[in-house]
């Protein structure tokens, strides 16, 4: 009898916090909330969350327009307002939304935006496995051509580091990626799930 005999408990114990980035100004939208923009009859990102939420633990929007109709999709919202100024950029709205919820090492946090309509169901699996696998501050998604800064899962043991990263006045993410321990998570196969769309769509 060996050990493949056994039923072996996950590595991971951490439970899985995602946040669907919806606060940014909208410009390769001309200025809608881009989150709200209707694709195939639906939100945006309606269609992220349907990907997500079988996949993660909790879900948390960070928004900064349009709170009430964000609300409408039964999931917590936080505003960048609640403890910075409005727009300043993704690593703003993360923040936010971990301050928020103030939650130890002992979560780690799925980043992603909310106009990738497409995301694959193994999306959070492989994430999660490679990150545990390289012992990673970050694993990020490769979709074979360049990374996917805004399609992570961030330990959270890395996450006061990129908290005081922007409160340093950093602003990219993918600035802050080069002082943290990553982990590239091949995609390829998958490229489409991560397009980021400026067609089939309208204001909604």
């Amino acid at each position: 009898m060996s050990l493949d005999d056994f039923n072996m408990p996950d590595s991971n114990l951490n439970s899985i916090t995602a946040i669907v980035l919806a606060g940014g100004e909208g410009k390769r939208y001309g200025g809608a909330d881009k989150g709200l923009v209707i694709y195939r009859g639906r939100a945006l990102v309606e269609w992220v969350l349907d990907a997500l939420e079988t996949q993660v633990d909790d879900l948390v929007l960070s928004v900064n327009r349009n709170r009430q109709r964000y609300q409408s999709f039964g999931f917590r919202t936080v505003q960048d307002s609640k403890n910075f100024a409005a727009y300043q950029g993704p690593l703003a709205g993360i923040s936010a939304v971990y301050l928020e919820l103030g939650r130890a090492e002992q979560h780690d946090y799925l980043i992603s935006s909310c106009d990738s309509p497409h995301l694959p169901d193994d999306y959070v699996l492989k994430l999660q496995q490679a990150l545990d696998a390289d012992f990673a501050d970050v694993a990020v998604v490769h979709d074979g051509e360049r990374l996917q800064h805004l399609h992570c899962l961030i330990a959270g043991s890395a996450m006061p580091s990129l908290v005081d990263f922007f409160a340093a006045g950093g602003r990219a993410m993918h600035q802050w990626l080069r002082q943290a321990e990553i982990t590239e998570v091949d995609f390829s196969q998958q490229v489409d799930c991560f397009a980021n769309l400026n067609f089939e769509t309208q204001p909604g």
